[in-house]
């Protein structure tokens, strides 16, 4: 339980206690004069049964996450009172009954996701008053009916999501809407529906995003007749119209090369839909495999003429569950050895199916009357082709629980095994891959935040392209054996632990696109291979301890657009130049901040995108590096977002990019400040010597203030060297602030500000409000620091309560017998670098606070001898 008095606090301002089991949220602490002013609220996978309280929320909140709890019955009305509120997240959870007409008055609402409820009813006109509103996802709930006309006037709407391809969902009908007055519309999903007729000839006619990709779900409904003229205007349209009664494709949409992904350009009409008489499971042409096949017939009542089926007649015959036997039994296994009765959020299909069933029965053991009646292809996260063969397993964040049977990856088709989220493990001995190898046709796996801890038997799954191992405490090196496989696509390993160096053999993923492995411990140089991958797009290698030059090779990837390894947790991080990459056209992200880069800007940078189009959105942070000047050059870019702030330049941007053919610099920022009435329009890009912001870089927000400790350009903070000298507290704050982010954490107020007093800093209790008489607090919890913290903080004179839990920073014991105040102890939710010295701890210490903790080391003996300790 949240304590009603936790939303009193007066500076609180974000709140993230998701993933817990918070059953209630403590909301009637808001009934008071004065609440916090909190402005987001995280509550999300909790067990909260009441929003009592919440229609007292301050005005400040603009975000409420409460997706995935067991809220149940009506959607309380009083939530509408929250009008000040941007975004309302109230997926996965049990409300019923119909949506509230209030929510019309909800007039600042920006998102609403309510996905995967039991509402019911049909859609309130008073929708149609949100026009601020850009997304609204209604879709997976029992609602029926017509779209109201007047959800044409949510002029601003981006996103509309009101399937129902679920079974036990609800049903809308009637004609699809023109929706001609949504012009940013890009992303419409109303599959699952009954909805008739044809589909609107002015359909998104006045749409002001032709040149976006548009993606439009109008799969499983009773439409008729073709796609309207309209639809051309779209360059990239991805459009499913699979599973209605089409029965004709214009020859101009087939024509359409950029559709559906590029595959009309290769597939023509097919990519849209299956021609008359063949089917295929998806209902068109999606790959070379999936070609749309011939059907022998005899069709009934005119379906001989209808395009993108799913399946043949002769395919239409009773189904032979004897061949689902192995499939059955696997599935089986799954459900009981992962707590499938007590555990999972979503069960549906599965507990009606094996109701009867127990851990450790077989498919022997259901009876006879419900096993020839058992479907599983409907069952919760399953999906197969026309076969009944098992395609795709997607459970993720499903609270499953322990080790998957092996059998799993027997399944003859399975392409698609998606578990992140979940405490799972496929091998027992190295909490690997297990027998992943037996799953031939394999292409996707997300394991991300599992209980996956190696790369064990990785190396056998031969046909995989994607995979997601993101919050997986692997602890170890990439195996070399990793790099020989060669059909990777993409690979996240986000948090995983992975220390040592990336070896050449890198250069043996050569179809690899999208490598993410931000915020691990690797180290060395980055491998001039890298180079090497063609197609190559995405490369995040960020929060690491890389060293050495950034290699030149890696401008040979022509398909590079993002490029990020800034690193605000090493010591030194990269040296030498900046690199200019002058044949990537493509790129649109370099970030390289945080590292030890020196050197002007090269002439040459980015060369190829000057020559061929200077007008394009490019975004390049160096800042906190040792850069010295910008190249004249620059002044070709006319949309460039250079961030430089905190580096060595002494000397002024160029003129040029300071008039107004470059009021696009700094994402329009040099254009806005010039039209508010700045004198010099390159503060925008940065603050001159004898000034600074929090940004470094003057804004219609935030101008330039005074400050004489600042010798260059770009300066985001100010020491005032009247409170530094000879201050010991003040070195020691001011080097946590430095090597934990400080300029970056959610709330840094006061904090190295001119003119303000260590007692004033954010987070810092001065015992008697006079610093003479020491800190006894020091309080950043959950206030996004980053980095290694100091073991001087263990220094700080009188400190009693020291807390910093729920922060993504690494800490060890050492020195803390310096703390000879130190009573409370909360670091919750960070990594412990070492337990040495702990035993070490003074003997005031009474409360230590260490749950969720990452332990790089075993916890030693000494730390039970602690004989004062109350609460650890």
């Amino acid at each position: 339980t949240v304590p009603a008095s936790f939303w009193k606090l007066p500076f609180l301002s974000m709140v993230n206690l998701g993933g817990n089991d918070i059953t209630d949220a403590g909301f009637t602490g808001f009934d008071t004069d004065d609440p916090s002013p909190v402005t987001q609220i995280i509550l999300t996978d909790n067990s909260i049964t009441s929003l009592d309280g919440i229609e007292h929320a301050p005005d400040s909140l603009r975000t409420l996450h409460l997706t995935q709890n067991r809220l149940q019955g009506s959607v309380p009305k009083e939530i509408c009172e929250l009008t000040s509120l941007r975004k309302l997240f109230l997926s996965f959870n049990e409300f019923s009954g119909e949506l509230p007409t209030e929510f019309g008055l909800m007039e600042g609402l920006r998102e609403l996701f309510i996905y995967g409820n039991w509402l019911s009813g049909m859609l309130p006109s008073e929708l149609g008053m949100l026009d601020k509103l850009e997304i609204l996802t209604i879709a997976e709930n029992q609602l029926t009916g017509e779209i109201p006309t007047e959800m044409e006037n949510m002029v601003n709407l981006r996103t509309l999501s009101l399937h129902n391809t679920e079974p036990d969902t609800g049903e809308h009908w009637g004609k699809i809407p023109k929706f001609e007055n949504l012009v940013f519309l890009t992303e419409i999903y109303l599959d699952g529906n009954s909805f008739s007729g044809t589909i609107p000839q002015r359909f998104l006619g006045n749409s002001n995003v032709t040149d976006q990709a548009v993606s439009i779900g109008f799969s499983e409904n009773l439409l008729t007749g073709s796609l309207p003229g309209t639809l051309v205007r779209f360059e990239n349209l991805y459009i499913d119209i699979t599973g209605n009664l089409i029965t004709d494709i214009a020859q101009r949409d087939c024509r359409q090369g950029k559709w559906m992904n590029g595959q009309v350009e290769l597939f023509g009409c097919d990519a849209i839909l299956c021609p008359e008489g063949t089917a295929n499971s998806i209902g068109r042409q999606d790959s070379v495999e999936d070609e749309c096949i011939p059907c022998s017939g005899p069709y009934e009542d005119g379906m001989g003429e209808v395009l993108g089926q799913y399946a043949c007649p002769e395919d239409y015959d009773d189904y032979d569950y004897d061949d689902d036997t192995d499939a059955i039994q696997i599935l089986l296994d799954l459900y009981f050895d992962t707590g499938g009765p007590t555990y999972w959020i979503n069960a549906q299909g599965w507990a009606d199916a094996f109701i009867d069933l127990e851990d450790g029965d077989t498919v022997d053991d259901i009876p006879d009357k419900k096993y020839v009646t058992l479907d599983f292809c409907n069952f919760y996260g399953i999906e197969c082709d026309a076969d009944g063969e098992v395609l795709s397993i997607s459970l993720g964040d499903n609270n499953m629980q322990g080790l998957i049977s092996e059998n799993i990856f027997d399944l003859p088709k399975l392409k698609r095994l998606d578990l992140g989220g979940n405490n799972i493990w496929f091998d027992d001995e190295d909490y690997g891959f297990g027998n992943i190898g037996n799953a031939v046709d394999l292409v996707f796996l997300n394991v991300t935040s599992s209980g996956i801890e190696s790369f064990g038997n990785i190396d056998d799954a031969w046909s995989l392209k994607e995979l997601y191992m993101t919050n997986t405490w692997i602890t170890g090196e990439i195996p070399l054996e990793f790099y020989d496989l060669d059909t990777l696509e993409k690979f996240e390993c986000v948090f995983c632990g992975l220390y040592g160096e990336i070896p050449p053999d890198i250069s043996g993923l050569t179809n690899l696109k999208e490598l993410v492995l931000y915020g691990n411990e690797l180290s060395g140089f980055i491998p001039s291979e890298f180079g090497e991958l063609e197609k190559l797009e995405i490369l995040d290698l960020s929060e690491n301890e890389f060293t050495g030059e950034i290699p030149e090779q890696i401008g040979n990837c022509l398909s590079l657009r993002n490029f990020l390894v800034h690193q605000e947790t090493a010591d030194e991080g990269l040296s030498g130049p900046v690199p200019a990459f002058p044949n990537l056209s493509t790129i649109r992200i370099i970030d390289f901040s945080h590292n030890s880069l020196s050197g002007a800007i090269p002439d040459d940078f980015l060369k190829s995108i000057r020559e061929e189009d200077p007008s394009v959105e490019v975004v390049v942070d160096l800042s906190d590096n040792f850069i010295t000047d910008l190249s004249s050059s620059l002044t070709t870019f006319t949309n460039m977002n250079l961030v430089l702030v905190d580096s060595d330049i002494t000397s002024p941007a160029p003129e040029e990019l300071c008039d107004t053919d470059h009021n696009g610099w700094t994402a329009g920022m040099v254009g806005q400040v010039r039209d508010g009435g700045a004198l010099n329009a390159c503060n925008a890009i940065l603050c001159p010597p004898g000034s600074y912001n929090k940004d470094g870089r003057l804004s219609v927000a935030r101008g330039c203030d005074d400050c004489t400790s600042c010798t260059t350009f770009g300066c985001t903070s100010c020491i005032d060297e009247t409170l530094t000298n000879g201050n010991k507290v003040c070195e020691i704050l001011n080097e946590l602030f430095t090597k934990t982010s400080g300029r970056a954490w959610y709330n840094n107020d006061n904090w190295l500000a001119v003119g303000k007093g260590i007692c004033e800093y954010y987070g810092v209790t001065c015992k008697n409000n006079n610093l003479d008489d020491g800190v006894s607090e020091l309080d950043l919890a959950s206030a996004g620091l980053e980095g290694e913290v100091p073991t001087s903080i263990y220094e700080l004179p009188g400190l009693e309560l020291l807390r910093l839990a729920n922060n993504d920073i690494k800490l060890s014991f050492k020195g803390i017998e310096k703390a000879t105040h130190l009573k409370t102890l909360h670091l919750s939710s960070t990594l412990i670098d070492s337990m040495e010295d702990n035993d070490n701890a003074p003997d005031s210490l009474i409360n230590s606070h260490l749950a969720e903790c990452q332990f790089k080391d075993e916890i030693p003996p000494e730390f039970y001898k602690l004989s004062n300790l109350q609460i650890a």
